[in-house]
C-alpha cells in the first residue's frame, strides 16, 4: 500500500460573495461563499488527506465571510489538512487568507492588503455608525495580520490604511506569506481533482466543450433569471408608486371637491342674507313712500282760521328722507 500523500487541489481565483449568495452562484466560475468555500474543502477531505488552495487571482470580497474562512483555514492549517499557494495575486481578502495559510508564492505573485470598504447611506448618526463598525472591521484585519504574520501593529495598521501592493519576496520577507517557491506539481498534474471543485470530470476536449456549453447556458439562464427578477422587482416598484400617486390625486380631488363645496355653501350664505337684507330694505322704502303718499293726500290747513297745524314741513321731510334711503340702497346694492 502507498504511503503518498494525496493532495487535493481548491482553485479559489474570483471574488468571495456574501453568504447569501450561495444558492445563486453555485457552479457559477470565479464566484465564491464562505459556505460554498467550506463545503468544497470537506467534500474534498472526504478522500484526500490535505487541501491545497490556490489563489491565482484572488480579488478579494466580503469582510464578514473573510473572518468566518479565517477561523476554518487556520483550524486546518493547524491540522496540516490544508496549505496555500499564490500563482498570481492575492488581493484584498485573498491576501489575508494568503497569511492565515502561510501560503507560498510564485516570485511573480503579488499581494495586495487595504483597509475595508463600505458604502452607506441615512442619516448623520447612522451613517457614522457604519463608519465605526467598518474602523473596528479594519482593526481586527489588521490584528489578523499581527497574529499570523508576527508584524507590529503599527506595521499592520499601514498596510490596511490604503492600497498596499507587494511582490512576492518583500511580502516573503515580512513574514506575511510563506517562501518563494516554483509551483507544486500537483497543480500541474492533478487535473481531475483539481477540478472537483465543480464536480467535473475532463478527460477530453469534448468531455471540456460540453462543460463549456453547460456552463454559459447556467450563466445565461443565471443573467435572464436576474433579469426577470430586476424586472419584476422594477414593475412592482413602479405599481407601488402608481398606486400611491393615484392614492394622492384621490385625496386631493377629495379636498378640492369639499373645497369648493363649503366655498360654494359659503358665498350662497353670504347671498342670501344679503338679499334678506335687501328686502328689508325695499320694504323700508316701501312704507317711506306710503308715509309720504299719505301726507300729500292730507289737506293743507294752513292759514286757517283755527290755526290748524302746518302739515308741510313734514312731507318735506319724509321726501328727503326717503331721497337719503333710496342713495343708501343703491350704494349697499352695488356691494
Amino acid at each position: 500500500m502507498s504511503n503518498e500523500k494525496k493532495i487535493a487541489v481548491l482553485e479559489f481565483s474570483g471574488v468571495l460573495m456574501p453568504d447569501y449568495y450561495t444558492d445563486y452562484i453555485s457552479g457559477m466560475v470565479g464566484y465564491h461563499t464562505a459556505l460554498s468555500v467550506k463545503a468544497k474543502v470537506n467534500a474534498l477531505l472526504e478522500n484526500n488527506d490535505s487541501v491545497l488552495v490556490e489563489l491565482g487571482a484572488m480579488y478579494g470580497g466580503a469582510a464578514y465571510e473573510l473572518l468566518a474562512l479565517v477561523s476554518y483555514f487556520s483550524s486546518l492549517n493547524k491540522q496540516g489538512k490544508i496549505e496555500g499557494y499564490v500563482s498570481g495575486i492575492a488581493a484584498s481578502a485573498g491576501a489575508v487568507l494568503a497569511t492565515v495559510l502561510k501560503a507560498k508564492v510564485s516570485k511573480y505573485a503579488q499581494i495586495m492588503y487595504h483597509g475595508v470598504q463600505f458604502s452607506s447611506s441615512g442619516s448623520v448618526q447612522e451613517v457614522q455608525a457604519d463608519v465605526n463598525h467598518a474602523t473596528q472591521l479594519n482593526d481586527t484585519i489588521a490584528s489578523i495580520l499581527v497574529d499570523y504574520a508576527g508584524i507590529s501593529q503599527e506595521k499592520a495598521n499601514e498596510l490596511t490604511a490604503s492600497n498596499n501592493f507587494l511582490v512576492a519576496q518583500e511580502a516573503s520577507d515580512l513574514g506575511l506569506v510563506g517562501q518563494i517557491s516554483e509551483m507544486p506539481t500537483v497543480l500541474t498534474t492533478n487535473k481531475k481533482v483539481q477540478n472537483n471543485m465543480f464536480g467535473l470530470n475532463l478527460n477530453s476536449v469534448a468531455d471540456f466543450l460540453n462543460v463549456k456549453n453547460q456552463f454559459e447556458a447556467l450563466s445565461a439562464n443565471a443573467v435572464d433569471a436576474a433579469n426577470a427578477k430586476k424586472d419584476e422587482e422594477w414593475s412592482s416598484k413602479v405599481n407601488a408608486l402608481q398606486a400611491k400617486l393615484d392614492g394622492i390625486s384621490a385625496e386631493h380631488s377629495t379636498a378640492m371637491a369639499n373645497a369648493i363645496e363649503a366655498k360654494t355653501q359659503e358665498f350662497e350664505l353670504q347671498v342670501n342674507n344679503l338679499t334678506t337684507e335687501n328686502e328689508g330694505l325695499k320694504n323700508q322704502i316701501t312704507e317711506l313712500q306710503n308715509q309720504i303718499t299719505k301726507l300729500e293726500n292730507t289737506p293743507n290747513n294752513t292759514g286757517s282760521p283755527e290755526g290748524g297745524d302746518d302739515l308741510s314741513g313734514g312731507k318735506d321731510e319724509g321726501v328727503k328722507a326717503l331721497s337719503e334711503f333710496e342713495n343708501y340702497y343703491k350704494k349697499r346694492s352695488k356691494k
